[in-house]
């Protein structure tokens, strides 16, 4: 079989060098070096090429001999003929061709690439970005703030406030030269000038950070990495400024070698553990995972190492001594193709091996929520409900959507996860009990950057329990792992339910009219509404929610609030089956006010007489800590009832009795049906007073 044909991308001391250590590789045949040097010409494999490193149609071209054959025709017969064509890999030197996308150039054809995608390679071409990337993902770094050109005054200032000696950076690319160490204030401010006002590196300078400077030795980590994996080189120290005694403006480079005495064997172990790893799982995680070499600029200090700068190529003048150091039997080539040929789903974030653990260990709760109809396996492409095994005669299908809301919030950082999955059923099945349709099956859709399979299987025993509460069967779901669209250990959800009702039962009855009777029945607490509102009361309050809670010390602030919204479903649908209810009002978001009136006829309304119950201690502090008035109370919280029925006068003492016979054991009497239209609320003043 033919042996590999390399493209290397530059013209400098460091394409010789990969030039002359890939030539010893045994299975490469040729290397082209485009355009190459006097050097490189020398090598035994290698032979120069007369393009620009720019052009990246030209070199696909000169990569697929487009002169000969079509580009579609050669991209299919590289997939059934893979070394029948003349580059089999290709690997960019500078960083310009990888900032600028030429990674993409080639994958779309089927030819690998040993560098980063463009979106990765923003690592090196914006310190910007990589900045506010190292503050996202906690990797030790100095000090800094970022400032546009426009915001020069800001700079200064800030310049002139930190308290502290600065380093200039300019965004942009400035072929290593575009990092300004002033040693004084005024130094520092004309340096702002000169790059921002100035232009002196162009358009790279339209964005400036201004970071603390940092003392100690400074090393370069160079790593190879899938994308998932990273395996670092012997660090190196280069010489960058221009004066004797490491004095002056920076240069591209004096020379460099390895391995570096400052980076001991403890240093480098804190650089992988706390700076390499670190990087490529959050940029795996963020949607653009870096496959290539790694190239880590960090500063030793006395608190440890921190990251400098992030190149995206091999480095130069490090790449010069490393490859001396490569192990003899060390097949270079090998080691770069399997970079951009190793990549798999799980090294872009998403893991399958989690996903099918997470299926197994939550198959047990899934099944304990069978019920005529369902099976409740899952694991398939589809849940089956049989509708003939219910029993129904002329039974209306009636579907409910809902999820959680900002609750979820406070589940994730006080880590209680299975009272949320109780939520999510909640809120949909008591709103088909509402129809007064019986709830028969359950979906539900869980979404995370990765997943994390203890978390995501305390959320789904949690929406079992709810399913069994709910008397409906669990009968499929979807877990989406999506890096980039959530970040950490942030998750959401959202539940879908279908219930049955006998057509002739259907809720609100048009029959619904002044003088009908409202019945409460009492919540358990927040249920799942009006969180926005709850944390910022809060934060007010200046509490955290592993406090002891206000009104219950036994407990925690936050699992106080996380308690599970009430089903419903055991307590009230025999008594809407046996036809002894007009309607019924699920108090969620929008509290009496809004959702009252969603079963009243047209033209009608109804008083609630806020004194014919106590406002539980969670509404009370509420109220009191967020001076929250008693209206608007009522008009965002259930404030102790979670569900409101309508009666005719002549039904309530039977469907009291029914109720309490299916566990309701304080049932209020809340007030009336009216015939004006709105929501009266009566005796506030109750509420203010207890």
């Amino acid at each position: 079989m033919p042996g590999l044909t390399i493209l290397i991308i530059g013209n400098g001391g460091r394409e010789h060098a990969l030039a002359w250590r890939l030539s010893q590789s045994p299975t490469v045949d040729k290397i082209y070096v485009c355009p190459g040097n006097g050097g490189t010409a020398l090598e035994s494999k290698a032979v120069n090429v007369n393009l620009s490193p720019s052009d990246f149609p030209a070199l696909v071209d000169f990569a697929l001999e487009n002169q000969v054959y079509r580009r579609h025709v050669v991209t299919l017969l590289r997939e059934l003929y893979p070394d029948v064509f003349q580059v089999n890999l290709v690997v960019p030197g500078p960083e310009q061709p990888l900032v600028d996308g030429v990674e993409t150039y080639f994958r779309k054809v089927g030819i690998p690439v040993f560098g980063p995608s463009a979106l990765a390679a923003r690592m090196e071409g914006s310190k910007a970005f990589s900045k506010a990337f190292m503050a996202r993902h906690k990797i030790p770094t100095a000090k800094f703030k970022t400032f546009r050109s426009s915001e020069i005054d800001q700079a200064i200032d800030y310049v002139r406030t930190c308290g502290f000696k600065v380093v200039l950076k300019a965004d942009g690319l400035a072929a290593g030269k575009g990092v300004l160490l002033p040693e004084t204030v005024d130094e520092a401010i004309a340096g702002l000038k000169t790059i921002m006002v100035d232009n002196v590196f162009g358009a790279a300078g339209n964005e400036v950070v201004v970071e603390e400077l940092l003392t100690g030795p400074e090393v370069s980590v160079l790593a190879f990495s899938d994308g998932y994996t990273i395996v670092p080189l012997p660090a190196a120290q280069d010489h960058k400024r221009i004066g004797e005694g490491d004095i002056g403006p920076n240069t591209g480079g004096m020379g460099a070698y390895a391995p570096a005495p400052a980076a001991t064997p403890t240093v480098m172990d804190s650089i992988l553990k706390d700076a390499l790893q670190p990087t490529i799982s959050g940029m795996r995680k963020e949607g653009y995972p870096f496959v290539g070499m790694l190239f880590t600029g960090l500063m030793i200090t006395a608190d440890g190492p921190k990251v400098l700068e992030y190149n995206v190529r091999f480095g130069d003048p490090e790449t010069e001594a490393l490859v001396l150091l490569l192990d003899p039997q060390t097949d270079l080539a090998a080691i770069l193709l399997t970079g951009p040929k190793g990549l798999t789903y799980a090294q872009a974030g998403v893991s399958v091996d989690a996903g099918n653990a997470l299926v197994e260990t939550i198959k047990p709760f899934v099944r304990a929520t069978r019920r005529s109809g369902a099976d409740a396996e899952i694991g398939g492409f589809g849940g089956v409900f049989d509708l003939k095994a219910t029993g129904y005669k002329d039974p209306v299908l009636v579907s409910g959507t809902d999820g959680v809301g900002t609750k979820l919030r406070i589940a994730m950082e006080v880590g209680i996860h299975d009272f949320v999955g109780i939520d999510l059923v909640a809120m949909s099945v008591n709103d088909l009990l509402v129809q007064g349709a019986e709830p028969l099956y359950f979906l539900d859709y869980f979404a995370c950057s990765k997943l994390d399979v203890q978390t995501a299987s305390r959320v789904v025993k949690g929406i079992a329990d709810g399913c069994i509460q709910a008397r409906c069967a669990l009968i499929g779901g979807e877990t989406a792992e999506m890096p980039s669209m959530y970040h950490g250990d942030d998750y959401d959800l959202a539940g879908f339910a279908v219930g049955a009702v006998e057509r002739h039962l259907i809720l609100p009855q048009p029959t619904v009219a002044p003088g009908d009777i409202l019945l409460g029945l009492p919540s358990s607490g927040l249920h799942s509404n009006g969180f926005s509102l709850v944390r910022k009361v809060v934060a007010l309050a200046g509490l955290s929610y592993g406090d002891p809670c206000p009104w219950d010390a036994s407990i925690t602030l936050g699992r106080a609030l996380l308690e599970p919204t009430r089903i419903y479903v055991k307590s009230v649908l025999p008594a809407a089956q046996a036809g002894l209810l007009k309607g019924m009002s699920h108090i969620t978001g929008g509290g009496f006010v809004e959702n009252i009136p969603r079963i009243l006829p047209r033209g009608t309304g109804c008083f609630i007489d806020a004194s014919t119950w106590e406002l539980p201690p969670v509404f009370r502090f509420l109220m009191q800590r967020g001076g929250v008035a008693p209206l608007e109370m009522a008009r965002t919280f259930n404030n102790g009832i979670g569900m409101v029925l309508v009666v005719a006068p002549e039904a309530v003492a039977q469907a009291i009795e029914v109720l309490q016979s299916a566990g309701e054991t304080n049932v209020i009497r809340l007030g009336e049906v009216t015939a004006q239209p709105g929501v009266e609320m009566r005796n506030l003043d109750a509420w203010a007073s207890s």
